[in-house]
């Protein structure tokens, strides 16, 4: 029975974490990142794009925001220099820590190419900052971010109410908070009724 209840919790702590985890897109474009600051929490995956411009770049660990130094402390985040394809990092610092990187070709990161990453903790926002469009959160975010600013013009004030009530749709970022919430809560009721039907046996 030991057994049975180990694999239960190991099996519901899987799910908890996939509820939580979220992927974060960062470009890697012409002498940037964007964003080039962005707000992760601990298990999320960020997913750094080449944007095949034609231009390379890579990715260095460095210890303050701004310095085109190499760490010599953090080495888990760092790629070789390429042109295309994709990197993922996987945040597993706690939160309240910064991570800086940068891009060592040429004088890229003295023109401005680095970036920071803020770890922060489970229950704060997953949502970027720093990047001038705000397009770097998982796909499904995107469009409203530019979306809501243009609903408010004086139109918007009339009596045609089928015109105006999409400025007022939450945030995707709430919405996806509130789904993990409730997924938590669901899975937690159901290791909690297993728990009860394993002890009856």
């Amino acid at each position: 029975m030991s057994h049975t209840m180990k694999f239960l919790f190991l099996f519901v702590a899987c799910f908890v974490l996939a509820a939580y985890a979220d992927e974060i897109v960062i470009k890697v474009s012409n002498f940037k990142y964007d964003p080039q600051t962005v707000n992760a929490k601990k298990g999320d995956v960020l997913i750094f794009t080449w944007l095949s411009d034609g231009s390379r770049h890579d990715i260095v660990p460095s210890d303050s925001e701004g310095s085109c130094e190499e760490s010599t402390t953090v080495t888990n985040l760092k790629t070789s220099v390429k042109s295309s394809g994709t990197y993922n990092y996987t945040i597993t610092e706690d939160a309240n820590t910064k991570i800086y990187y940068y891009c060592s070709v040429g004088n890229h990161c003295a023109s401005g190419m680095y970036g920071t990453i803020n770890v922060v903790s489970d229950t704060s926002s997953t949502a970027t900052s720093g990047s001038p469009s705000g397009t770097s959160k998982a796909p499904s975010g995107t469009a409203s971010a530019s979306g809501s600013p243009s609903g408010s013009p004086s139109g918007s004030s009339t009596g045609t109410s089928t015109g105006t009530t999409s400025s007022s749709t939450p945030s995707p970022t709430n919405s996806a908070v509130s789904f993990n919430s409730i997924t938590v809560v669901n899975l937690l009721v159901f290791l909690s009724s297993l728990i009860m039907a394993t002890s009856l046996l």
